[in-house]
């Protein structure tokens, strides 16, 4: 038996698995978002639909520099089903001279789930109904003039397979592993029927 043979052709099996399931590894694309409903009123918006499972972002306009600090709060909920609700705290803050979003989570009756985290980046949380979704800000000021006017937005993230040039030579490891494995083997079932014949 030619154990070095059949050890290489192993380890080539082996490695030639290993980089064609490396092919098949998908990369996150940055995120986009698509544009479910434009707004209603300058104050609330109503769309969809979302598929449970979807993430639901809400995109509002800036405030204006001059308006004041002050805390909006801003509800989201599944249609028909407002005792489920999601309601976020944005508070627009002063930092180093421009007005800054700091947005909370309120409380939250389970239409959305949302990240824990005690500072959110966006108005977002994943569908946990499916179906239209109804959001408003409750709070409102004629210092926010032209008014927030909120869209819905689904978050689409799409896929990459950057490592697919290693499909091939994964199956070309394979190929040439299986190929010196049963070369190392066939080696022996030779060898041992010379024998018998002596």
């Amino acid at each position: 038996m030619n154990k070095i043979l059949v050890g290489i052709g192993i380890m080539l099996i082996f490695c030639g698995v290993v980089l064609a399931s490396a092919s098949n590894a998908p990369v996150d694309r940055t995120p986009q978002y698509s544009t479910i409903a434009g707004s209603r009123t300058e104050w609330e918006i109503h769309g969809g639909p979302y598929e449970k499972g979807q993430k639901l972002v809400v995109s509002i306009g800036n405030p204006p520099e001059t308006m004041p600090e002050l805390t909006f709060y801003l509800e989201v909920w599944p249609e028909e089903l407002y005792e489920n609700k999601t309601v976020f705290a944005i508070d627009y803050v002063n930092v180093l001279g421009a007005r800054t979003p700091r947005i909370t989570l309120s409380s939250n009756a389970g239409g959305l789930e949302v990240s824990n985290s005690t500072q959110l980046m966006e108005i977002a949380g994943t569908v946990n109904y499916a179906g239209n979704y109804w959001v408003n800000m409750t709070t409102r000021t004629g210092w926010w003039d032209p008014a927030p006017r909120p869209e819905l937005d689904l978050e689409v993230i799409g896929h990459d397979y950057p490592y697919r040039y290693l499909l091939p030579i994964g199956a070309g490891l394979i190929a040439v592993g299986a190929s010196s494995s049963i070369l190392g083997a066939a080696g022996v079932e030779r060898r041992a029927r010379l024998k018998k014949k002596e």
